[in-house]
């Protein structure tokens, strides 16, 4: 049986060395994985988050959509391509985060705002009103949008409960999980 890595590359396609100007346009059904295990010793919750990327890939594989991801990436990099998909998905786009949260009381911050949710990644945090703001600037207005999180936190920046996230309006037809 082959390692999880290995899995994860038969099943879908690795965007660390792809360049955006390489992906195909007007994708129907796509899948596009996060998994974050972390490099760093302090954060590494080891190779669990790969196993549930494999598992993932392989239930949306057999419902025929184009699997690709990004392992411990830098949170821009993730931005990028996770914008990219938002834009050129026209029939149905699955994010799948696996990695590590963070709430309110792991962020150091001095703003008076009520809570805050995000995604964890060596190099930063990626908040939910910036992930609002992605979703409201890029998303294709004809697509559904599938969010689904897989954290040890209970919240995280998909736990949308409301169709404005600080402000931002989300577009229609997204689903958090």
């Amino acid at each position: 049986m082959a390692d999880p890595v290995s899995q994860l590359r038969i099943l879908g396609r690795d965007l660390a060395n792809s360049q955006m100007t390489r992906l195909p346009k007007d994708m129907t059904k796509v899948c596009f994985i996060c998994v974050n295990s972390f490099r760093s010793f302090r954060q590494n919750i080891g190779i669990t988050p790969i196993g549930d990327a494999v598992s993932m890939a392989k239930c949306l594989k057999y419902f025929e959509y184009d699997i690709f991801y990004v392992a411990n990436p830098h949170a821009k990099f993730f931005l990028n391509f996770l914008d990219y998909f938002f834009q050129n998905t026209t029939e149905h786009l699955v994010v799948y985060y696996v990695g590590q949260g963070t709430t309110l009381e792991d962020l150091d911050t001095t703003t008076k705002r009520e809570a805050y949710d995000a995604f964890t990644f060596d190099d930063g945090k990626i908040l939910d009103c910036q992930m609002a703001e992605h979703i409201a600037m890029n998303k294709n207005p004809e697509s559904v949008l599938t969010l689904i999180t897989d954290t040890c936190r209970p919240n995280t920046c998909w736990s949308l409960i409301s169709d404005t996230v600080d402000g931002v309006q989300l577009p229609p037809r997204v689903i958090s999980l």
